[in-house]
């Protein structure tokens, strides 16, 4: 009971951030979306809007990272793990409906928010691409800074492509070959 009160305050926090953008919605908001009174989403989240706000940010970065964990685990190889990831990325999030409404109404503010938790990724990812580089690789070398790159490009070409077509198979090798393993001497 404790938990499915404060997940079902984050998915009516979600539900009225996707209905009237994440600029709008109060806690009031929030309250009537999840169904519970304004006392109780205080008594989870004594910070309020912010505090519900950035557990909801960070329960969805956690998917996400989730996600890209389970890829690369998939994956047969490191480069396959990268295009797995990029192919499956930058979809996800421009479909992701909450994602696109905190952006279109705040961007500002859920810059703000995802800064916060920019580290999170970092800390859960780079350790399995560290592992994946040594395994494929010289496991004798640090491999912490190369890891650090490829995950802050992989970062960027899902948030922003560029004037790479990532859907496109042999656009997505290229990428993966030239703009990622190259860059680490791979």
């Amino acid at each position: 009971m404790v938990d499915d009160t404060r997940a079902r305050i984050l998915d009516g926090a979600g539900r009225a951030v996707v209905r009237l953008g994440l600029a709008k919605t109060t806690l009031e908001d929030v309250a009537r979306a999840a169904g519970v009174s304004r006392a109780t989403v205080y008594r989870w989240f004594p910070g309020g809007r912010d505090e519900v706000f950035d557990a909801l940010v960070g329960r969805e970065l956690g998917t996400v990272v989730e996600e890209i964990v389970r890829r690369f685990e998939a994956a047969s190889s490191l480069a396959d793990g990268l295009e797995q990831v990029l192919r499956w990325g930058g979809p996800a999030l421009r479909a992701h409906s909450l994602l696109q409404a905190a952006l279109d109404s705040a961007p500002d503010e859920l810059a703000m928010r995802l800064s916060r938790f920019e580290h999170g990724l970092a800390d859960v990812v780079e350790p399995v691409v560290v592992e994946r580089l040594a395994a494929e690789g010289d496991a004798d070398r640090d491999h912490r800074r190369d890891a650090q790159y490829l995950v802050a490009m992989l970062e960027s070409l899902m948030a922003n492509p560029g004037s790479w077509d990532l859907e496109d198979p042999a656009n997505l090798r290229e990428v993966v070959r030239t703009q990622l393993l190259g860059a680490v001497g791979r």
